[in-house]
């Protein structure tokens, strides 16, 4: 089956009761059959699952006694889509009173990675938010609250903790983190929007996502291939998991939505949240078509010589780095998953609440 040949016959949806985080499932979840119809996604899915496992296995083995807390991983891991080219992008937090301590945090950290040095994965950016350890007293902080020029690390990881971070150690950790970073952001305030976490998260949501497209705008432009990529990562796995969380957001403000519905949301990968909102929607089509569109990019993503391709300069060698035919035609592509999640946002005015949609434009 081609890239792009996703199923479109309009699936039976049925809530599922499992709540176990990806990792520790064999595919996507039951309930959504779009994506099991998505050979490319439900591929990674399976290698990702592997791969994992395997991290368990070494991290259950070799990290007693220490005083790390919880091991999360994040990126293509954390979204269940391993390709070649994936990185180890981990969080490692580890208790509170060791975190104060440089030596034995740097230790600590430096045993999670050897643990994992056998995965043959690349390590994360050196000057990256995965590159040192962190606390939960840390991200949990209520003073940074407001805090408009936060540390980048620290912010990073903890709307990262909600994008598309899963545990690989210390699941019942994690599951207290996880609730304590949602619980930071709702803050009775007086306003019913604000006294959930999705006023609070809505704001540092779009604040995360326009501070790395002004990055992926800027960066790197005096390497044009290397940019392109960075580009067409942003516009297809950031956008969707970004988007992912919005439209989770937005859904969690319907009215008579469970209480614990986004909790219970937010343990689900990102191409899972989408198509459990849409499903809600009854927006099949539609979530099929981003589904097909997202496989085109995962295909490329994976494909050598393409991605040899898109570095090779394929314009004018005055010309921007975006005068590249491949460029322009994965950028199209982006374009039409953008295009898609906006109808159906925009769709949702007078069902989601009317302070969410404020909120998008002041």
């Amino acid at each position: 089956m081609k890239s792009g040949d996703c199923q479109t016959d309009a699936p039976v949806w049925v809530d599922s009761a499992d709540s176990d985080w990806p990792a520790r499932r064999g595919g996507p979840d039951p309930s959504i059959l779009a994506l099991r119809r998505c050979p490319i996604i439900e591929s990674a899915w399976h290698a990702t699952h592997q791969l994992l496992s395997d991290a368990m296995v070494l991290l259950e083995r070799r990290l007693h006694e220490t005083p790390v807390r919880t091991v999360a991983v994040s990126g293509s891991l954390g979204r269940m889509e391993k390709t070649a080219h994936s990185d180890l992008d981990l969080i490692v937090v580890l208790e509170d009173d060791a975190a104060g301590c440089d030596v034995l945090a740097e230790a600590a950290y430096a045993q999670v990675r050897q643990s994992l040095q056998s995965l043959g994965l690349c390590a994360p950016r050196e000057d990256g938010i995965f590159a040192r350890s962190s606390s939960q007293a840390t991200l949990c902080d209520p003073l940074r609250r407001g805090t408009i020029a936060e540390d980048p690390e620290v912010f990073g990881k903890r709307i990262q903790w909600l994008l598309d971070c899963q545990p690989i150690y210390g699941f019942a950790a994690y599951d207290r983190l996880f609730d304590a970073v949602l619980d930071w952001y709702a803050v009775v305030t007086g306003d019913p929007l604000r006294d959930e976490p999705a006023g609070y998260l809505i704001n540092d949501l779009l604040r995360y996502f326009r501070a790395i497209c002004v990055d992926c705008q800027w960066r790197g432009r005096d390497d044009p291939g290397s940019w392109r990529l960075r580009n067409l990562k942003l516009l297809h796995t950031r956008l969707v998991s970004c988007g992912a969380l919005l439209v989770s957001l937005g859904a969690s403000t319907r009215a008579g939505q469970k209480e614990d519905w986004l909790r219970r949301q937010l343990r689900f990968t990102p191409l899972e949240r989408l198509a459990r909102v849409f499903q809600l929607h009854d927006q099949g089509g539609a979530l099929s078509r981003i589904l097909e569109r997202y496989e085109r990019f995962l295909d490329f993503y994976g494909n050598p010589s393409l991605r040899a391709e898109l570095i090779t300069p394929g314009g004018p060698p005055e010309g921007a780095p975006s005068d590249h035919p491949l460029y322009r035609s994965l950028r199209d592509n982006a374009n039409q998953i953008q295009d898609e999640l906006v109808r159906f946002v925009l769709a949702r005015h007078g069902d989601w609440s009317d302070a969410f949609f404020r909120y998008l434009i002041l």
